[in-house]
């Protein structure tokens, strides 16, 4: 019994100091807030960290108990305090931290040309046809069509440089289009712009009550 013990005890040392060899400070965790928040997650290759905003998470701010605008979707910045600063939107805050393998989430740029096919098909079954075929029932792309812009500034619409000040596309009906035309499709949940993103699943958006004002 005294030998096992003996055994029990070196081997909790050795443990230890493999521990404190292994610690890395600097080791990404589970986003505060999520079923495992605060938790190490796996380093090297299988990191969960985001490789979205340097690992950041967005911050979106309202007045109700859900995350979603009347579009269907979540608007998110990339820094709390330019939400923040909008008092308007409210004092409830949702975080939205994306893990590095979620393929359900892509970059507006990766979807560029998958969109710039999809819009030409919109655009010339608008042109011969003389009206407008909706693509999830319910929005109404007839003006947006009949501004001709190029298609570079149709997409500029759906990548706005400051999400925060002027959501673009995404306070109307070309966003409703892109979610069915593009995201749907392809099984995409979520995007990331330059300075935000876009969430559709209000299941990938985490309520972050520390971070109310």
């Amino acid at each position: 019994m005294k030998n096992k013990r003996l055994m029990y005890f070196v081997n909790g040392i050795m443990n230890s100091k493999q521990f404190i060899q292994n610690y890395n400070p600097n080791q990404p965790r589970d986003p505060a807030g999520s079923i495992t928040g605060g938790q190490w997650s796996k380093s090297g290759s299988e990191t969960t960290e985001s490789k979205y905003n340097n690992g950041k998470p967005f911050y979106r701010y309202t007045s109700k108990n859900s995350p979603l605008s009347q579009w269907g979707h979540a608007m998110f910045a990339d820094d709390k305090e330019k939400v923040v600063e909008h008092y308007s939107y409210g004092r409830k805050a949702w975080i939205f931290s994306p893990k590095a393998t979620d393929s359900r989430v892509r970059n507006i740029e990766d979807l560029k040309e998958k969109t710039r096919i999809e819009w030409k098909k919109t655009v010339d079954f608008y042109n011969e046809n003389g009206y407008y075929k909706t693509v999830g029932g319910g929005e109404d792309l007839k003006d947006f069509i009949e501004m001709n812009l190029s298609f570079d500034e149709v997409f500029s619409y759906l990548n706005p440089t400051r999400i925060v000040d002027s959501a673009e596309g995404w306070d109307g009906d070309l966003g409703i289009w892109f979610y069915h035309a593009v995201a749907e499709p392809n099984d995409i949940m979520a995007i990331v712009t330059q300075d935000g993103a876009i969430v559709w699943d209000d299941d990938m958006i985490i309520r972050s009550s520390r971070d109310d004002w």
